[in-house]
């Protein structure tokens, strides 16, 4: 073999050893940025869904007068000592105990904290004292009707809120990817639809006041005598 024969053997040898040491570093590279990928995460929390209200006969709400606040707490100390002040104490708990979980969580909370940077949604609290409790009945734990004319109207009233998540977008160590945000959107649309009964307000007030003072046992009962619909019902004393 002539000396420029072996020369240009070697050369292709060296170019050949240049392409797969290229081709391994780009599938190097290729692996690591996969596993980089591969350690993020899209995380979606489900928030309550609004429950329809009740209504008296001029439109006005008999429930759902009040708001409830839900926080988004992200992982590590800083997101537990942020929100520790606004957690009811039932809540406080749970917020200790999930502090340091990789996955963000929604807390109950007791005010908006939009403007301290913290993701807040707002839900109607369904109950807080309303008017006439005692003939809407009440919800079981997971919020459902179970008596009354919540019980009545479940599905319905179930149906009313919107479906909404909180989509956060996470990197493996539990922290919010750079340049991203946390996004509420509705993934499925409520009816919108309540109850409207043929109560009134003001006089159910006045009934449930004045049977609480003054009637041992029994109730009282306003009725329009035109059309016989009940305008008042006062809460039944214990007998």
């Amino acid at each position: 073999m002539s000396l420029r024969r072996l020369y240009g053997l070697c050369a292709v040898l060296v170019l050949l050893a240049g392409v797969v040491l290229c081709r391994t570093y780009w599938v190097g590279q290729q692996t690591a940025y996969a596993a980089s990928a591969g350690g993020q995460s899209v995380q979606t929390l489900a928030l309550p869904r609004a429950r329809g209200d009740f209504y008296d006969r001029t439109g006005r709400r008999l429930t759902g007068l009040s708001p409830q606040y839900y926080a988004l707490c992200l992982p590590g100390d800083a997101g537990y000592t942020a929100l520790f002040p606004y957690v009811p104490y039932a809540e406080q708990s749970l917020l200790y105990e999930r502090r340091n979980l990789a996955s963000p969580f929604l807390i109950q909370v007791d005010r908006d904290l939009t403007a301290q940077g913290i993701t807040t949604c707002t839900v109607p609290q369904h109950f807080g004292g309303s008017t006439a409790a005692h003939l809407l009945g009440y919800l079981d734990s997971e919020g459902r009707g179970v008596s009354g004319l919540e019980k009545a109207y479940d599905d319905l009233l179930a149906a009313s809120g919107d479906a909404r998540i909180v989509t956060c977008f996470m990197t493996a160590q539990g922290r919010l990817l750079t340049d991203t945000s946390p996004l509420v959107a509705v993934e499925t649309p409520g009816t919108g639809q309540g109850v409207r009964l043929t109560l009134d307000a003001d006089l159910q007030r006045a009934c449930e006041g004045l049977a609480t003072l003054y009637l041992p046992r029994g109730c009282i009962v306003v009725m329009d005598t035109a059309t016989g619909e009940v305008l008042a019902l006062g809460q039944y004393a214990v007998v």
